[in-house]
């Protein structure tokens, strides 16, 4: 009889094998057994939500100084105190190097939110 294609001989389905150790009580891919991989699960995850919390300001703050650019309105007013502080070394950037200057778009927001999301994939695969 002929081996099945996509298998090795005598070895079962290949895409299944090695995922469960008898040694162990669970599955080789549950790697979270240690208290420290744990910690940095959680702290990774924590980093992500954060920065997901940060782009969507970002988002509201590009929304709000398109319909409503000069309003006095709290919550606009807290979006931008809380959004300043992260898209000024952008707006600094782009000021100091000159690019984008003749543009009709402020590109600080969709840069910044390009950083941000390089770093919330690097925490993704800690």
């Amino acid at each position: 009889m002929y081996p099945a294609r996509g298998r090795r001989a005598g070895r079962g389905n290949f895409l299944f094998d090695g995922l469960f150790d008898p040694k162990e009580s669970f599955p080789r891919f549950l790697h979270l057994k240690k208290a420290g991989n744990i910690v940095l699960y959680i702290l990774s995850n924590t980093v992500v939500t954060l920065l997901s919390a940060v782009e969507f300001l970002l988002l509201v703050r590009a929304v709000l100084s398109w319909v409503a650019p000069d309003s006095d309105h709290p919550v606009s007013n807290a979006v931008f105190t809380v959004t300043d502080w992260i898209l000024a070394p952008m707006r600094a950037l782009l000021d100091k190097t000159g690019w984008f200057q003749n543009s009709m778009i402020d590109m600080s927001y969709l840069l910044t939110i390009l950083v941000l999301w390089g770093i919330s994939s690097l925490f993704l695969f800690l």
